[in-house]
């Protein structure tokens, strides 16, 4: 589905990152693809390219990471927090973004996913988010569009239930002007999730995608 957009930025350079073409979604953000100076595409939402967020396909914190020597696994920490369950979700984000040897990394790093220069270079920024946007002891990062990267616009805390929806493969759609996936719409609006997900591979949007059964068999 196209989408119509205020500032056309193909052509224009963001750091590393220049404008190649506009990407179609069906979300209410929108989104570049970009090549880096690299080599590298990378897809980035318009607000992170005009905000200086991200400014290259990740290859900037990678080198500034050599350098410091903040290679993966290694990072020596003085913030004495090396031993807490939030320090070990902050290592596991970077490592499934840039150790290749990973076992995740091909879902992520090997599909451009990075992470925002400011977390990736420093457990303290990444500490201090996570703990006013409501970090608790069981919860997990998730990003809220599931081929974005990991930065402060794009992530939450979420339990399992929450996060198993935000797969790749998960149906988005609008339901009262919020953008959710079929699953939570199935419960927000009574009808069973299965006659949903018929209704929307047979084409149906809006009001004919929620109509109430009942309703649905007279239209017919």
């Amino acid at each position: 589905m196209s989408k119509s957009f205020k500032n056309d930025l193909r052509g224009q350079r963001f750091g590393r990152l220049t404008v190649l073409e506009f990407v179609p979604t069906e979300g209410y953000r929108s989104y570049w693809k970009c090549v880096c100076d690299c080599g590298k595409e990378k897809i980035v939402a318009s607000n992170n390219l005009q905000s200086g967020s991200t400014t290259s396909c990740g290859c900037t914190a990678r080198e500034i990471c050599s350098i410091r020597g903040h290679i993966i696994g290694t990072n020596n920490s003085t913030h004495g927090k090396s031993q807490t369950k939030i320090y070990r979700v902050w290592k596991s984000m970077r490592a499934r973004c840039y150790n290749v040897k990973a076992t995740s990394y091909p879902r992520y790093g090997g599909r451009g996913i990075t992470v925002c220069d400011e977390w990736n270079l420093s457990f303290e920024t990444f500490y201090q988010w996570a703990i006013s946007n409501g970090y608790e002891e069981g919860l997990s990062i998730d990003r809220i569009n599931a081929n974005g990267n990991y930065e402060p616009s794009n992530c939450r805390w979420v339990g399992t239930k929450e996060q198993s929806r935000n797969k790749r493969n998960t149906i988005m759609l609008e339901y009262e002007n919020r953008v959710i996936s079929l699953a939570e719409a199935a419960e927000l609006s009574g009808i069973k999730y299965a006659t949903l997900r018929h209704r929307y591979y047979a084409g149906l949007r809006g009001e004919e995608l929620f109509r109430p059964p009942q309703e649905h068999k007279k239209v017919k």
